[in-house]
């Protein structure tokens, strides 16, 4: 008799193209990709995140890349006021400055720091959030984030599939422009924008669903089935976070692993598994104030990442390896 396991799973084709040792990926898009992202960080893997921050939509995602690729600087219309600091429409309010000078700075420093990242990604993760754009009217532009301004400046509405299919092909050609040579790969975001209404995040994240099958190509772009594994998989309040929207820890550590599977080589997870256990040494904190004993710890971590450094022909120039050695000096002092 065949056992029965009272739920569904979702079969994912391996990659052909692995992400292996030393290679680096770029994300952006919703909270979801940035929680991928630490995991990959936690086992010494080199993965960056966009400097702007979360952003939920293709359109504003358009924006934000091909800012980045044609390397535009930031402008002075964009710029708003909230809580007594200055920050960017068209970033997270995460990015932020004393004074529109110095904030039209710090984005033009990110956008050149982005370029540097994009180029050199061997893999590119694009996280969509949602189809529905805030656009402001007095700029006539969809903005990646209100920053609490009056609602009445702004127009809200879903953008169709074709609009958000247009704004992929987008993405997908400025990025080819300056890397022709990454993988590029689109997800959908699990996480639900109850606030839109239950019907509403359903017709939302359907566009976006057509709109990537629009565009993947099965080969240098992809899809990754975020939404599926939890939706599909997963389908259990169990896995989901107090406010019932977001997947909880143990639901985005289930993706992750998918993910690692599907894009990871063997050498890559075994460092990730290792890289893990360093991270969580790194986290630790004495509970009393024994110095020498502390000390000992903090060598018998810097040990530990030298062997793995060795294992996997690390130099310390590697910047996970490099960011470990900076912590764990800083620990020291």
């Amino acid at each position: 008799m065949e056992q029965q396991t009272f739920r569904t799973t979702i079969s994912i084709k391996p990659a052909q193209v692995k992400f292996d040792v030393g290679d680096s990926l770029f994300s952006i898009g919703s909270c979801f990709a940035e929680e991928l992202n630490t995991l990959m960080n936690n086992g010494f893997l080199q993965a960056y995140q966009s400097p702007y921050g979360t952003v939920y939509n293709p359109q504003s995602i358009e924006f934000q890349i091909h800012r980045i690729v044609t390397q535009t600087p930031a402008t002075e219309a964009e710029i708003v006021e909230r809580d007594g600091f200055f920050v960017s429409l068209m970033a997270h309010g995460s990015v932020m400055a004393e004074t529109k000078e110095s904030l039209l700075a710090k984005l033009d420093q990110y956008t050149q720091e982005a370029n540097r990242q994009l180029r050199e990604a061997h893999f590119v993760l694009i996280t969509l959030g949602t189809a529905y754009v805030y656009n402001n009217i007095s700029m006539n532009m969809v903005v990646a984030n209100c920053q609490k301004q009056n609602a009445k400046l702004f127009n809200r509405y879903r953008i169709s599939q074709a609009e958000a299919t247009a704004s992929l092909r987008n993405v997908i050609g400025d990025i080819k422009s300056i890397n022709p040579s990454a993988q590029i790969i689109f997800t959908v975001s699990p996480i639900r924008h109850l606030a839109d209404g239950m019907v509403e995040n359903t017709l939302s994240k359907s566009t976006l669903l057509l709109s990537v099958a629009d565009v993947v190509d099965g080969e240098s772009v992809q899809y990754f089935p975020s939404y599926e594994i939890v939706m599909d998989d997963l389908r259990d309040y169990r896995f989901y976070a107090s406010d019932m929207a977001h997947p909880s820890p143990e639901a985005v550590r289930y993706v992750y692993e998918h993910f690692a599977h599907t894009y990871f080589s063997d050498k890559t997870r075994d460092l990730a598994r290792e890289g893990e256990k360093i991270s969580t040494m790194l986290r630790h904190r004495p509970l009393t104030p024994n110095a020498s004993k502390y000390a000992e710890f903090l060598d018998k971590a810097r040990a530990r990442i030298k062997v793995l450094a060795k294992q996997y022909s690390l130099s310390d120039s590697y910047k996970p390896i490099a960011n470990a050695f900076c912590l764990l000096d800083n620990l020291r002092s």
